[in-house]
C-alpha cells in the first residue's frame, strides 16, 4: 500500500507498507518510510515521530534530535496531536513506565520529565508561566511550570494568557431553534472571570470573517 499527502510546509507525508516518511516537493526522500507516526509539532522545525511506540524528534532535514523511550505525544480519538511543542522547548506527553502511565511534559534540551497533578487528556504550551490543560472529567485548568495545578474545574474550553488574561470560548448548539448560544470572556491568573457575554446565533456562522481568537 502507500499513498501521499497534499504538500505542507515545502514537506510531503507518505505511506509505504503501513509506515510513514516524508519527501520533498522534488521527491527527494528526507525520512524513509519507517515511522509507525508522523506528526509536525509547530515550533522549532521538528517533527515528532513515534517508532517502537516511542517519541522521536527528528529535524526536517531528516536527522535525529533526540529519543525518549516509553514516551507517547499526546493525541485525541482519531490520532491527532493535541499539545503543540512551545517556544520553551516543552511538549506535553505521556509517559508509560513499569505499566503505570503519567502525564506531563518533556523538555526536549533537558530531557526533563515534568509531571503534572492531574490526569491530563490535553496539554496546551506555556504562555507567561501557565498551561491550559483538559482534565479527564470534561474541565479544563491550568498548571504551573513545575506542574502543579493552579486553577482548575473550569467548564468552557480555555486558552493560552496574554498579558494576564485568558480568553474562554464556547459554543452551545440548540437544535430545536436552530441556534447557537457562544459564551465567552476572560479569566485572570486566579480563575476568576473578568468578563462574560453570552449571546445567541443562528447556525451556520462564518467565524472566518470574525476575529481570529488563536486556539488551545
Amino acid at each position: 500500500d502507500y499513498f501521499i499527502e497534499p504538500c505542507k510546509n515545502g514537506v510531503i507525508r507518505f505511506m509505504q507498507d503501513m509506515y510513514f516518511g516524508l519527501i520533498s516537493k522534488t521527491g527527494k526522500v528526507i525520512i524513509p518510510p519507517e515511522y509507525e507516526r508522523i506528526w509536525e509539532l509547530d515550533s522549532g522545525g521538528y517533527l515528532g515521530v513515534c517508532k517502537n511506540s516511542s517519541l522521536v524528534l527528528i529535524g526536517k532535514d531528516g536527522k535525529v534530535a533526540n529519543k525518549f523511550a516509553n514516551t507517547y505525544i499526546l493525541t485525541d480519538s482519531e490520532g491527532g496531536i493535541t499539545s503543540k511543542l512551545g517556544k520553551d522547548g516543552r511538549i506535553g506527553v505521556r509517559v508509560v513506565e513499569k505499566g503505570k502511565s503519567k502525564t506531563g511534559y518533556i523538555d526536549i534540551n533537558s530531557k526533563k520529565f515534568i509531571e503534572v497533578k492531574v490526569n491530563a487528556v490535553q496539554l496546551g504550551a506555556y504562555s507567561e508561566g501557565k498551561a491550559w490543560f483538559l482534565d479527564s472529567d470534561g474541565t479544563y485548568g491550568y498548571v504551573d511550570t513545575d506542574g502543579n495545578v493552579i486553577i482548575k474545574s473550569l467548564s468552557e474550553p480555555v486558552y493560552d494568557f496574554h498579558n494576564g488574561l485568558a480568553l474562554f470560548f464556547k459554543e452551545v448548539e440548540n437544535a430545536e431553534n436552530e441556534s447557537i448560544e457562544i459564551i465567552m470572556g476572560y479569566i485572570d491568573t486566579k480563575g476568576k472571570v473578568v468578563f462574560k457575554s453570552r449571546s445567541k446565533h443562528p447556525f451556520q456562522i462564518d467565524w472566518d470573517e470574525g476575529e481570529d481568537f488563536g486556539g488551545a
